[in-house]
């Protein structure tokens, strides 16, 4: 289930905790993302990822978090910002 929620303040990777202005929420589900998160970086970095359009078609084929998520979790809006995270890993 996806929910969006708004006026986050921080989310804390050692606790699992999404932090804002009105509550502390515990990120259910999440002890597999950051897994999934190094694999997707590890599989840009391999197969010499450079559009996002080339990540999209891996999604297909490979169980790797959405374009999304990933700029979610690297918090970043740019693709080629996540390519130099994965040249780094």
């Amino acid at each position: 289930m996806l929910r969006k929620i708004k006026n986050i303040l921080y989310y804390d990777t050692f606790r699992q905790q999404i932090h804002t202005k009105s509550a502390t929420i515990r990120a259910e589900g999440d002890d597999n993302t950051q897994e999934y998160y190094l694999k997707s970086l590890q599989m840009i970095k391999i197969l010499n990822i450079q559009k996002e359009k080339e990540y999209n078609e891996l999604l297909e084929d490979y169980k790797l978090l959405s374009l999304e998520s990933l700029k979610y979790m690297a918090k970043t809006r740019s693709f080629k910002k996540i390519i130099k995270l994965a040249e780094e890993v």
